[in-house]
């Protein structure tokens, strides 16, 4: 450690002012299964597996292997780097080669693990053959596949193939017909990295998958289901909730890891030059390990952060080098970039030729790079499931050495955990929830379902279904609802799996030439009118919009420059209706109501780089965005407090979910109604996912919380270390929004005196 320690001060990516932490954790050796489980192998897979040197399983590994071929639906829980790949390829192989035209279906939640799993079978699967004599192969099916192979592979199905929730629900569910011949002998169905599948992505997976099952069963068939996860604390509950169906445990959690050095780091940066500075630590580090001789991913906050840092440590690496090429070993890596070059980049970190790669948690997930030694987390994910994730990625055996640098950013929760390291590492993990009861998601679900099976086939699978889906069909059935299967119409495209917005991406091109895409909601706050764009370390001007019936592109043009551009949007909210509430006398509400909310940019302002000096201001044109949620508001009648008090009140609020309530950060946001003394924490999805209705339920231990970070904090009026937000510009008095929350909790000490039923006030009947 402390060679690492001084190559990061050599760099200026460690400074002796920076608070900092570091702890060594010792390698965990595997305890082995039996040679008996190769007993029950067919003789070509022992001997393809004895090829690759597998002489030997861990104990997990056994066990599930042991389980799903009894037939059960097996759920592994493991370290990342453990080996569930091979737990489920053996059984599913089995399976594939005792029976001829056999199939199975792998699903996975980004495109870059079911390219890497695919990378893993091949070498698994090489020169296997089924009963038949057919060559077992595999392939993947998503939107990197042309047209016409997506046309082959449904007409010519390989053995296995590889796809998203998202291909589920668009053509395997929505054409089932033409997937006939892949459907009819469906054998397994893995699905990977479970922990993914939560919040309103999970639950929209949820419904998606029980769908799959339903339709299924519809058919007479019942495919076994596989189930992995390295960083669930409730995996067997979460199986199920997925599924609708019984799954059997197999638990390995703390059995083997490798030996970690871990450094902690809280930096010592100026608040009005944070992110900047910020950003070039982060690229020092990378050339700090460089100069280790290590291979690394640094895991990026944003895009845009991302972007900046791999520019800077490029431009320190040519002047470290005097070169004036850039040096191929450094790459970005994030979502929105072409097939080609994602592949490329992949190949390069696990061949050696590429040794750092800037990345967002679009490499978080199930990457296999056995060489790969260390891992950079700028800022602390939104949870510490994703935090193990990303540290996982280090030290991919038992048998070698992991390192783990942290840089919090300037926040209470990054700070919390910079400063608190061991708490970091004995956390439990967070149990993942998904609800299959939400109505508002459950609606355009409940359509395909009768558009995949006949009516006929929905009685008894009401459970399968989940609830939300069922109360829906079973209203649809009875008022004579059925979906009209005519022409190329298919109710599966108004199903916005994983966001609210029915149009989620937009493409970007120079020149008419694509160079990727975006969300909705990023092009909203990055690609809006006139702005400046990082696109690959490369800078870019918006220069317009064109929509045709088939995609929605932004216009770009590079742009050689030295400036930079800030937007600044506004927020306009309205309440459409209540739905539960506690009033506490004529002083207090807490309530539960759904929004409408409308953002807009209402000034642009560009400037030079590094500085605060103004080149232009203007209002940008298409710069709205629309949206509706889930909100829980508390609103105070009975005090008259300063716009500085109520403003620290509602970040106080925003802190104390973030640290009482397992959520990821972009899941709530927080808004101030000053003239009605209302605070809203606001969930962006239709309907909800549970957070606010759990912020509503201990709303008074959510507010503890956070004032129990500013209590903390010894600054005086509130700060990025506790509860004021990156870039917040309006006053806020930490002093006086405590004394503000400590009167509401006076103020709701006793019982609530009203509740709400039927949109109505009534008083609380209090019984003995």
């Amino acid at each position: 450690m402390d060679a690492i320690l001084d190559t990061l001060r050599q760099f200026d990516a460690l400074r002796d002012e920076d608070n900092f932490q570091t702890e060594i954790t010792d390698r965990i050796k595997p305890e082995y299964a039996p040679s008996s489980v190769f007993d029950h192998l067919d003789p070509q897979l022992r001997d393809r597996l004895d090829g690759l040197g597998i002489k030997r399983l861990y104990d997990h590994q056994g066990q599930a292997i042991s389980a799903a071929l009894k037939g059960q639906n097996v759920v592994l829980e493991a370290p990342t780097a453990s080996g569930k790949t091979l737990a489920f390829a053996i059984p599913v192989l089995q399976s594939l080669m005792q029976g001829r035209d056999a199939h199975a279906l792998f699903i996975y939640p980004m495109k870059a693990v079911a390219m890497d799993q695919r990378t893993q079978l091949l070498s698994l699967h090489k020169g296997l053959s089924d009963s038949g004599h057919i060559p077992i192969e595999s392939w993947t099916y998503d939107g990197d596949v042309t047209p016409e192979q997506r046309k082959w592979l449904r007409e010519s199905p390989p053995s296995m193939l590889m796809t998203n929730i998202e291909f589920i629900n668009y053509s395997f569910l929505a054409f089932s017909d033409v997937w006939e011949q892949f459907l009819e002998n469906l054998k397994w169905v893995v699905i990977d990295e479970i922990h993914e599948y939560r919040g309103y992505f999970g639950t929209n997976a949820a419904m998606v998958l029980r769908r799959l099952v339903h339709h299924l069963s519809s058919k007479g068939r019942t495919p076994n289901f596989f189930m992995a996860t390295a960083t669930c604390a409730n995996p067997l509950e979460h199986a199920q909730n997925l599924t609708g169906i019984d799954f059997e445990l197999v638990s390995a959690r703390e059995s083997l890891q490798p030996r970690s050095e871990y450094l902690f780091v809280d930096p010592d940066i100026p608040h009005h030059q944070y992110w900047p500075i910020l950003q070039l630590r982060a690229a020092k580090a990378a050339l700090a390990l460089c100069q280790l001789g290590k291979s690394a991913i640094i895991f990026c906050p944003t895009r845009q952060f991302a972007e900046q840092s791999y520019r800077l440590a490029v431009s320190e690496w040519n002047k470290l080098h005097h070169d004036t090429v850039a040096s191929d070993s450094i790459q970005i890596y994030k979502g929105g970039m072409n097939a080609e070059d994602r592949h490329e980049i992949l190949d390069g970190l696990k061949g050696g030729e590429v040794k750092i790669v800037f990345s967002t948690n679009a490499l978080e997930l199930g990457i296999d790079v056995p060489g790969l030694d260390a891992v950079v987390m700028v800022g602390f994910p939104d949870n510490v499931m994703s935090a193990r994730q990303q540290l996982g990625r280090a030290g991919r055996s038992y048998r070698s050495d992991g390192l783990v640098i942290y840089y919090a950013r300037n926040n209470p929760l990054d700070s919390f955990y910079a400063r608190n390291l061991q708490t970091f590492l004995n956390k439990p993990l967070d149990e993942v929830v998904v609800d299959t009861a939400n109505e508002e998601i459950a609606d355009a679900h409940a359509t395909c379902v009768l558009y995949e099976s006949d009516v006929d086939a929905f009685n008894g699978n009401e459970g399968i279904l989940g609830e939300g889906v069922s109360k829906i069909v079973k209203k649809m059935i009875s008022e004579g609802q059925t979906p009209v299967r005519s022409g190329k119409y298919r109710p599966h495209r108004n199903v916005a799996i994983r966001g609210a917005t029915r149009d989620p991406v937009w493409e970007l091109e120079v020149d008419s030439k694509p160079l990727g895409n975006i969300s909705s909601y990023q092009k909203f706050k990055e690609a809006y009118d006139r702005a400046i764009l990082l696109q690959g370390g490369v800078k870019y001007r918006v220069s317009g919009f064109r929509s045709d019936s088939s995609k929605s592109i932004v216009e770009l043009a590079r742009e050689e420059t030295n400036h930079r551009t800030d937007a600044y949007p506004l927020k306009n909210i309205n309440i459409n209706d209540f739905f539960a509430g506690a009033k506490w006398g004529d002083d207090l509400e807490a309530m539960l109501c759904h929004i409408a909310v409308y953002e807009y940019i209402a000034q642009v302002t560009e400037r030079v780089e590094g500085s605060d000096e103004t080149i232009d201001r203007w209002n940008p044109k298409d710069s709205a965005f629309r949206s509706h949620g889930h909100s829980f508001r508390l609103k105070f009648m009975g005090f008259d407090p300063e716009v500085a008090a109520m403003a620290a009140l509602e970040q106080i609020l925003r802190v104390g979910v973030r640290f009482n309530i397992p959520a990821d950060e972009h899941d709530t946001y927080t808004f101030c109604d000053t003239k009605e003394c209302e605070i809203y924490i606001v969930e962006s999805y239709p309907g909800g996912i549970g957070i606010v209705k759990k912020a509503y339920e201990k709303w008074q231990d959510v507010l503890r919380e956070g004032m129990q970070v500013a209590k903390s904090c010894r600054c005086v009026s509130g700060c990025p270390y506790c509860i004021v937000p990156p870039r917040r510009t309006e006053e806020i008095d930490k002093r006086s929004g405590l004394r503000l929350a400590d009167q509401l909790l006076d103020a709701s000490r006793g019982d609530e005196t009203h509740e709400l039923i039927a949109g109505t006030w009534k008083p609380r009947t209090v019984t003995a």
